[in-house]
């Protein structure tokens, strides 16, 4: 065991990833503050065993921050602050995610550093992965916005990490889960969009996917086995998108044909949406007219077991994550509750 953290901070503890990682941390043995937006009185309840520091990373000052970084004698930070890329925002995207990718991150990594943390992990995207791979051109950094701002992110990280600071990233897949006082995104992005029709379309790729454990488990393994500058792939589970979506409408008894559609049918779907949100002034991280072409049409696999190797898996007793879609099941449930009994059986209709 390389580095075994006693008192973790972990920025954006409230969201999927770092209250999962914050999870993981504890039952390791470790003191951990959450640090995250508010999250409301009857909330507080799901964060026992931590402490909570309730605040907006964007309203504080450098002076509040550093005091909330020296609230213990921390030797681990955890950056797990990231906007999601499924998110409508106001347009341009590009100022949306630089700012919440790029600056955020330069910003409370360097004050970070200042107070004299050692260490931190910094939560990035598994789409750096195949932007880096040999012929790509870094074409999906050159293209969306998200994952532009995902790189500068990597590169203003790694600019401050020296030989009294580590940095190291965990690049994590799609992640599926839920949090105790919040429903998934997935229900608020996709799923409660495609609830009207005869059938649901889905892309014919696939992607590495990963559960929100897992994920959690995967940030841990980073801070203790990592190597400063190095980013680990997250999740082995690799998961075409119509078993996903099999899987997601399936367990809530929706009896709709789930169809691989072509390219060209999904990205003239997309491009419709891409206008509508352009005539209202929203946007998104991605760009819906080649995100088809660039994404969703291929399958982005990757094989993460010299990572996980590296990492120490076995050693630290942790696992690779085998069975999203069973996660994705239970994720139904949480998001549809209405849709099943005390036991978790569906409910007839």
């Amino acid at each position: 065991m390389e580095f075994e953290a006693k008192k973790v901070l972990i920025a954006g503890g409230s969201g999927l990833i770092g209250y999962s990682a914050a999870q993981v941390f504890i039952e390791k043995g470790a003191f951990v503050t959450s640090l995250c937006l508010p999250v409301g009185e009857e909330n507080k309840k799901y964060f026992e065993g931590m402490d909570l520091v309730e605040t907006d990373l964007f309203e504080s000052t450098d002076e509040e921050l550093e005091d909330i970084f020296t609230l213990a004698d921390y030797d681990l930070f955890v950056y797990a602050v990231s906007p999601d890329f499924r998110e409508v925002v106001t347009a341009p995207a590009k100022d949306y995610f630089d700012l919440r990718l790029r600056d955020l991150t330069k910003r409370i990594l360097t004050l970070v550093k200042k107070v004299g943390i050692k260490r931190a992990v910094v939560v990035s995207g598994y789409l750096l992965h195949f932007d880096e791979q040999p012929g790509t051109n870094a074409i999906l950094s050159s293209t969306h916005p998200y994952v532009n701002a995902l790189a500068m992110q990597e590169a203003e990280a790694i600019s401050l990490k020296d030989e009294n600071f580590d940095v190291v990233f965990a690049r994590i897949p799609l992640v599926f889960g839920s949090l105790p006082f919040e429903a998934s995104k997935w229900k608020e992005f996709l799923l409660d969009k495609l609830q009207n029709g005869a059938a649901v379309l889905c892309p014919r790729g696939g992607s590495n996917m990963v559960s929100a454990r897992a994920a959690g488990e995967g940030v841990y393994a980073c801070s203790v086995n990592g190597k400063s500058g190095k980013k680990y792939l997250i999740g082995n589970s690799k998961v075409s998108y119509f078993d996903m979506m099999s899987a997601m409408f399936g367990t809530i008894g929706d009896k709709r044909k789930i169809i691989p559609a072509a390219n060209w049918v999904i990205t003239s779907l997309l491009t419709g949406f891409k206008l509508y949100l352009k005539a209202n002034k929203k946007d998104l991280g991605l760009d819906l007219t080649k995100v088809g072409t660039q994404i969703l049409d291929k399958n982005l696999y990757y094989d993460c077991a010299e990572d996980e190797a590296e990492l120490n898996y076995e050693e630290l007793g942790l696992k690779t994550d085998t069975d999203v879609l069973l996660c994705i099941k239970q994720m139904m449930r949480y998001c549809y509750p209405d849709k099943f009994d005390e036991n978790g059986n569906l409910l007839a209709k």
